[in-house]
C-alpha cells in the first residue's frame, strides 16, 4: 500500500534542495539495498582476499588501487542515487520491491565484469605494464565480450533506477508531490533513460557490428558527460521559470 500523504503532514518534514523527505527513516527494502551494495564492495578489495607477504606483492596490489577507485565511485553513483530516492519518496509496494530487487540482483552480477572492464580500461590507458590488466584476453572477441557483459549491466542497473523515477511520478497523487518535485521526478527520469540507453546501446553496437567497430564501443559512455549536463540544464530552467511564476 502506498500512503496517501496530507499537505499537513508533508509541511512537517524536513527538506533537501527542495524536496520533502517522505522516507527519512530507512525503511526494509533501503536496508537490504545497503547490504547488499556493502557485500558487493567488499569483492573489490585491492587484494583479493589475499594478504600480501612482501614489498613487491604489496606494490602490486596497489597498482589496483585506481580501477578500484573508479569501481568503487561508479557504485557509488548507483548506491548514492537509490539512497536519495528512497529519502525522497519512501516508497515499499510492490513495484518499488521489484525494481529495487532487479538492481540488488545485477550489481551482484554486474561487479565482476565492472573490476575486470576497469582494470582492462587503466592497463590500456596507462603506460603498458605500469598497472595490471586482471581480464587476460586472448583475441578481440573476448574483449568485445566483456564490453557486452558490461554494457548489458551498466543497462540494467539504469533502468532499474529510472523506473524508480517513473514509479515515483505514476504516484505523484498519493505522494502529494508539488511542481517542484514533479521536476525534480523527471530530472531523474531523463537522466537514468540517458544512461539506460547508452548502455543498451554500448552492449547492442558490440554484439551484432564488425570487430573495427565493435572494438570501440565503449566510447558511446562519452555521450554521458555532454548529455546529462545538458539535461539538468534544461530541468533547472524550469525550475527557475516555477519559482519566478510563484515568487
Amino acid at each position: 500500500m502506498i500512503k496517501n500523504w496530507q499537505e499537513q503532514e508533508l509541511q512537517k518534514l524536513p527538506s533537501s534542495d527542495g524536496f520533502r523527505l517522505r522516507g527519512e527513516n530507512m525503511n526494509r527494502l533501503e536496508v537490504f539495498s545497503d547490504a547488499a551494495f556493502a557485500f558487493a564492495v567488499t569483492t573489490l578489495v585491492v587484494t583479493s582476499g589475499e594478504i600480501p607477504g612482501d614489498y613487491e606483492e604489496l606494490l602490486e596490489a596497489f597498482k589496483k588501487v585506481p580501477s578500484f577507485a573508479l569501481c568503487f565511485a561508479q557504485m557509488a553513483v548507483f548506491w548514492m542515487t537509490h539512497r536519495s530516492w528512497s529519502r525522497r519518496y519512501g516508497l515499499e509496494d510492490i513495484w518499488a520491491t521489484f525494481y529495487t530487487m532487479l538492481m540488488v540482483f545485477t550489481i551482484l552480477v554486474y561487479v565482476i565484469p565492472l573490476r575486470l572492464f576497469f582494470s582492462m580500461f587503466m592497463a590500456w590507458i596507462v603506460t603498458p605494464g605500469v598497472l595490471p590488466a586482471e581480464f587476460e584476453a586472448t583475441s578481440e572477441q573476448d574483449v568485445i565480450g566483456l564490453f557486452i557483459m558490461y554494457g548489458v549491466g551498466f543497462g540494467v542497473l539504469s533502468f532499474s533506477l529510472m523506473m524508480l523515477f517513473m514509479h515515483s511520478l505514476a504516484r505523484k497523487m498519493q505522494l502529494g508531490l508539488n511542481k517542484f518535485e514533479i521536476i525534480s521526478t523527471k530530472l531523474g527520469i531523463a537522466i537514468w533513460l540517458i544512461q539506460t540507453v547508452v548502455g543498451f546501446l554500448t552492449a547492442l553496437i558490440a554484439w551484432v557490428t564488425p570487430t573495427i567497430v565493435a572494438i570501440n564501443s565503449p566510447f558511446l559512455f562519452l555521450i554521458l558527460p555532454v548529455g546529462i549536463p545538458l539535461c539538468v540544464r534544461y530541468y533547472a530552467r524550469q525550475a527557475r521559470e516555477l519559482k519566478l511564476t510563484e515568487a
